[in-house]
């Protein structure tokens, strides 16, 4: 019982860490390929999502920052139930030259999407394989 119990936590292991990889790599990718400009949040749009036992607030920044093309206000596709950054403050834009509407925020989110899955991954694969009898 408790053999399968530990291959149990090494597959969900293995299938969390990959997760928080490949979130890294496209990361990674749109930053080596963004062009960068400084903008500012303009406003918040706000979205009220229910489900059956809550109600939840998420703030999207709009954004308005210079491109190669001219002046852009878009909606950010990322939000959060707190808003993320100050109106009228300076902020770090990177997006991409051909798609300049697909931006993402200067911030640490992006980085803790990835990091946060890979290691309770590694978390969950050390507790699998000391369960399954890897290290005996």
């Amino acid at each position: 019982m408790i053999q399968w119990m530990g291959l149990l936590f090494l597959a969900i292991g293995v299938i969390v860490a990959g997760i928080g990889v490949f979130v890294w790599l496209r990361h990674r990718s749109f930053m080596r390929h963004a062009e960068v400009s400084t903008g500012e949040v303009v406003e918040y749009a706000e979205e009220v999502r229910r489900s059956s036992n809550r109600t939840m607030r998420y703030y999207f920044p709009i954004v308005r920052f210079n491109t190669s093309e001219g002046l852009l206000e878009e909606r950010s596709k990322v939000g959060t139930s707190w808003r993320s950054h100050k109106i009228g403050l300076p902020v770090d834009v990177y997006y991409l030259r051909d798609n300049p509407a697909r931006f993402k925020l200067k911030s640490t989110t992006s980085i803790l999407l990835s990091v946060i899955p890979v290691s309770v991954g590694i978390v969950f694969v050390a507790i699998g394989a000391t369960l399954s009898g890897m290290f005996a």
